[in-house]
């Protein structure tokens, strides 16, 4: 199958563009799907765009991504098709999760209208909002990290609590890729206190997928991490 970016895997409602101007902001651009990894594996595994949602819904999957990127693995696999990635694909995978991310809410939680790579006038820093979602009577901002919370240093949390101050959302949403150790989150924890000012950051629960979801004290600011709790080595892919 062809790739066509002007295919969409879900119809949105509405644009993003004047559900942000009632909240009195003014959408300066957006990313598409081209930015992801998804023109690259399309064009060589013939995948189309409900093949790519699967594809990155699976955290296997998107740990043989970066591995393939880090060097970890000379390829990656999909159908067959041997793929090469280095870290000039680092972006394209960042993108293409924020993309998972944003179609996520549309086809599991029910949301009209979602955006991500967004950038907004007088966004903080000159950053962008890496996934914002519409629905009924809720706006959600998410921000999607990949790879170790140990990467994750406390001036991440710090722009992302600038942030949220600056976008309003209803829920605000910090979401780790990672599919390391249990307890690698630790610090990480530790400086979202520090941050937002709380005595203490709330667990939620630990449902069977392994993802550990908390909340940053009585602030509608939660942290999802993907970690497997897993300590299976996985053996280095070699393609010929």
């Amino acid at each position: 199958m062809s790739y066509d970016p002007k295919a969409s895997m879900i119809a949105q409602t509405f644009d993003l563009k004047p559900l942000l101007r009632q909240r009195g902001l003014s959408l300066d651009s957006e990313m598409r799907l081209e930015d992801t990894l998804y023109p690259l594996f399309a064009k060589t595994a013939k995948i189309n765009r409900n093949d790519f949602y699967k594809l990155m819904s699976d955290n296997e999957e998107r740990k043989r991504i970066r591995r393939s990127i880090f060097g970890q693995d000379k390829c990656f696999l999909l159908r067959g098709h041997a793929i090469t990635l280095d870290k000039t694909n680092e972006l394209n995978f960042t993108k293409s999760f924020e993309w998972y991310v944003s179609q996520l809410l549309l086809t599991e939680f029910s949301f009209f209208t979602v955006g991500y790579g967004v950038k907004t006038e007088d966004t903080p820093q000159g950053s962008d909002f890496d996934v914002l979602g519409f629905g009924l009577d809720l706006f959600v901002h998410v921000e999607c990290k990949t790879g170790s919370p140990k990467n994750i240093c406390k001036n991440h949390v710090v722009e992302f609590k600038s942030r949220t101050d600056f976008i309003g959302a209803d829920i605000n949403i910090f979401y780790i890729d990672y599919n390391g150790l249990s307890g690698d989150s630790a610090a990480l924890l530790d400086d979202f206190n520090q941050v937002f000012l709380e005595d203490r950051v709330y667990k939620i629960t630990k449902p069977q997928s392994g993802f550990e979801i908390y909340q940053v004290g009585v602030a509608p600011t939660f942290v999802i991490d993907t970690n497997k709790s897993s300590k299976r080595l996985m053996r280095p892919l070699n393609c010929t």
